[in-house]
């Protein structure tokens, strides 16, 4: 038994070798699987290929052929929702077709963007809380006075309760006193507001739909981000 699978072994190997060594343009991975295609064995069939079918089904890699459609569109990027013609309404969600560039400004194609994502009613008001929401985490909050307790200076009162026609005091480091505290001053604190995700998600989305219907959105080649232009 050992002495089969060992054969077995060294079969398959050496068939993945000569795949290996195969550098005919011509020949494609096909052509090595026709006769062993899973679909089309049953448990026993592939039991019978023994290791040498599964490996050269797992260990193979494909070969582009001029056939193969290279310079053709991925048809992954393609969608079957109807497309959105020069004169468009904004905010019916349908996909967008933009101009893929790359950094001397030369098309390079097109490329298909969701109409959830780019193409969704334009609301005023939930871009005014976004900015509100991103203006106030901006703020540091490190802004800070001294209270009455933290102001240098003596405890000792500076005159006498009665007899002097003054009004009374217990310190001179009272906020009505040069050089006193402050009362009621700004602390360290944090600014921010809440605002729920879906809000904030909505946010990005009408602003990437308004600078697309702006004529203002381009897609780099696929390793560069997408590029929003700003006034």
């Amino acid at each position: 038994m050992a002495a089969w699978m060992s054969r077995r072994l060294l079969r398959s190997f050496g068939s993945l070798y000569t795949f290996s060594r195969c550098d005919s343009p011509s020949i494609t991975c096909q052509s090595f699987h026709g006769s062993h295609d899973l679909s089309t064995l049953g448990y026993s069939g592939l039991f019978k290929g023994g290791p040498s079918v599964l490996a050269n089904r797992w260990l193979s890699t494909s070969i582009l052929t001029p056939d193969s459609g290279e310079g053709a569109f991925p048809t992954d990027l393609l969608s079957t929702k109807p497309m959105v013609t020069a004169e468009r309404s904004i905010g019916l969600c349908q996909d967008l077709i933009i101009p893929v560039t790359n950094f001397h400004n030369e098309d390079k194609g097109f490329m298909v963007l969701a109409g959830d994502v780019f193409d969704v009613p334009i609301r005023k008001d939930i871009v005014h809380r976004v900015v509100l929401w991103q203006l106030a985490k901006r703020q540091q909050g490190t802004h800070s006075t001294k209270t009455i307790s933290e102001v240098s200076g003596t405890g000792k009162k500076p005159w006498r309760q009665k007899g002097t026609g003054r009004a009374r005091h217990g310190t001179l480091r009272g906020p009505q006193f040069r050089g006193g505290c402050v009362m009621h001053g700004p602390k360290p604190r944090s600014h921010a507001i809440k605002l729920n995700k879906k809000v904030r998600r909505l946010g990005l989305k009408i602003a990437l739909t308004a600078r697309a219907a702006e004529g203002k959105a381009s897609l780099s080649p696929p390793y560069f981000p997408f590029v929003v232009y700003t006034d």
